[in-house]
Formats: structure tokens, sequence, C-alpha cells
């Protein structure tokens, strides 16, 4: 269904986790944070450093659509926002101060630097982080993904489990299993 939309496994993704948030939000809409790699000119390809832009995405699930046809909406979001990545992220940020995020890292082979070989390192990951925040906290549950070269997707819900009781949280999660299963 995605190839045949001509999109990309990471819009499939956004589309699952953009309608599970709005759903568990009890919204029509949802505004999504993604990181997007910056390297996109070839002057950027000799700079040494993380060059990583972040995209807010506005993803309109009304009249709860399937899965078929929130993807081409979905699809044009992404491709909007990145024509338009260059716009400074501080101009905007501030306007949507809480966004829901989606981390999707894509491994399509050893990790490697020019001149040096070296291999894949597993990172640590946690479910859940404690940071107490000055005032209510906000802050949204993450979707952090990982695409292995398998092609097996695996992920964690990241969230502040000050703020998020564990029942809604495990509500979110079977959202996003439910869109998932929609998907196939």
């Amino acid at each position: 269904t995605v190839a045949e939309q001509r999109a990309t496994v990471y819009m499939g993704l956004l589309a699952v986790w953009a309608k599970a948030m709005a759903e568990w939000a009890g919204s029509d809409e949802v505004v999504v944070m993604s990181p997007l790699p910056g390297r996109t000119k070839p002057e950027f390809d000799t700079v040494a450093g993380c060059l990583v832009q972040s995209l807010l995405l506005r993803i309109d699930v009304a009249g709860d659509p399937p899965f078929r046809q929130l993807l081409p909406r979905v699809r044009q979001v992404v491709l909007d926002a990145t024509e338009h990545q260059y716009y400074p992220y501080e101009e905007f940020s501030r306007r949507i101060p809480q966004p829901a995020w989606l981390r999707f890292e894509r491994w399509g082979g050893p990790v490697h630097f020019p001149g040096l070989d070296s291999g894949p390192v597993e990172l640590p990951r946690e479910l859940m982080f404690s940071w107490p925040m000055p005032g209510p906290d906000l802050s949204v549950p993450e979707l952090a993904l990982t695409e292995h070269p398998d092609g097996r997707i695996t992920g964690w819900l990241v969230h502040n489990r000050l703020t998020y009781e564990p029942p809604a949280i495990h509500r979110l999660a079977e959202l996003v299993l439910a869109q998932l299963k929609e998907v196939r």
C-alpha cells in the first residue's frame, strides 16, 4: 500500500502515529515534530557534525480516514514541508510549544565514517524518563522508531512518567498497534 501510493516507510509510520495521537487526544488534527537530515546539498557532504532540521507537520485526520486515504494526505504534508525545510525553526516553534514527536532512524548498512571502519553500536533506550518541570508539564509522548537493514522496525514510546500514568501510555500504545494492523 505504501509503495503503491509513492510514499516512504517514514510517511506510512507518520500516518499511523498521527492518527493514533489524534484519537488519543480527541482531535481532528495533530502537529508532529520530526527531524529531517540536513545534508541536502553536495557542499554539505564534507561538513563535520550533525546537520538536522526539525519540521512541524500538521496532519488532518478529520473524518477518521482509513490508512489508504490518510497516506496521500500525509505524503503531501511531508513533501510540502520538505520544500520549506530551510525556514528558520525558531520562527515557528513558539507557536506550537508541545508537538507530538516522531523520530525515525533508518539503518541501511553498517555505521561508518569516511576513512574509518566501524560497526553498529546499540544505544540503551528507556521507555520512560522522569524530569520534573516547573508548573504543569505539557510534554507529549514521542514515538522513536528504527528500521533495521533486514526490514524489521523496532520502536519505543518515550514519555515523562511524572506526567502520564501507565494506563494512558498503554492506551496510546494500543492505538498505535491498532493503526499498524490497519496498514497490513
